[in-house]
């Protein structure tokens, strides 16, 4: 797995991907599928990279229709972790995003 992940950084200095193909799922499912059979599909994006050992990290890229947080993962060559936390940086800085915190539950 190390060796498929390093190759990407052969032709490009770091990715930009999704965090995870949905953007939100039922807190009592047991993955985004419901599926028990199928536990892992989510992390689809994230694990070769933890497989390779490459920094990376996800950030808000933005919001969905419904107002829920949007993950961006940034990833970069083994050892790049100052790269990355840079790109990160300046992604963030481009995107301003305000943030959008979640109310409290009404005291009924």
């Amino acid at each position: 797995m190390r060796r498929a992940t390093e190759a990407v950084f052969d032709d490009v200095d770091a990715v930009i991907s999704p965090t995870t193909p949905n953007v939100a799922f039922s807190a009592d499912w047991v993955s985004p599928t419901d599926d028990p059979q199928r536990p892992f599909e989510h992390i689809a994006y994230t694990v070769p990279w933890n497989m390779g050992e490459q920094p990376a990290l996800s950030l808000n890229g933005g919001f969905s229709r419904d107002g829920m947080p949007l993950g961006v993962q940034l990833i970069g060559p083994r050892f790049a972790d100052h790269r990355v936390l840079k790109l990160a940086k300046i992604l963030e800085t481009r995107l301003a995003l305000e943030p959008r915190w979640p109310s409290p539950p009404v005291a009924q």
